[in-house]
């Protein structure tokens, strides 16, 4: 199975980029990236974090792809870019993988559930990320 990571990026002072959160996703020999403010709100109470969007959507940057060396890495970024942090990681099962919509089931040591990214608008890389718990039952 594929795997994914949630790391915390905290950014230098002054940096074009406030600190943000990466979400990764296994594609092939690379990390499919998008840069997050928040987190979605049935991350944030998984996580246990406060800083979270108004509900379980939130905007997501899509960022060049990333070496698989960030799956396990954690501490400084090259460059003087700060450091990453890891959240969670775990494995998914791709649902549907298409230039505009990537719907996943994650199946990670704290989040599970579908996340689902929907491209916004046919050019750019703002992105829509939607996190949806598991059903209980």
């Amino acid at each position: 199975m594929p795997r994914f990571v949630l790391l915390r990026h905290v950014v230098p002072t002054g940096s074009p980029r406030g600190s943000h959160w990466d979400v990764m996703l296994e594609q092939g020999d690379a990390l499919a990236t998008w840069a997050i403010e928040r987190l979605p709100l049935a991350w944030a109470d998984m996580l246990g974090e406060t800083a979270a969007a108004s509900d379980d959507s939130c905007e997501a940057l899509e960022l060049p792809a990333h070496r698989l060396a960030y799956l396990d890495y954690q501490g400084p970024v090259s460059g003087d870019r700060g450091e990453v942090t890891r959240c969670d990681r775990g494995e998914f099962t791709v649902l549907t993988w298409s230039p505009v919509l990537i719907e996943v089931e994650l199946q990670g040591e704290k989040l599970t559930g579908r996340a689902r990214l929907t491209k916004a608008g046919e050019q750019g890389a703002v992105w829509r990320l939607t996190a949806t718990p598991p059903t209980r039952g």
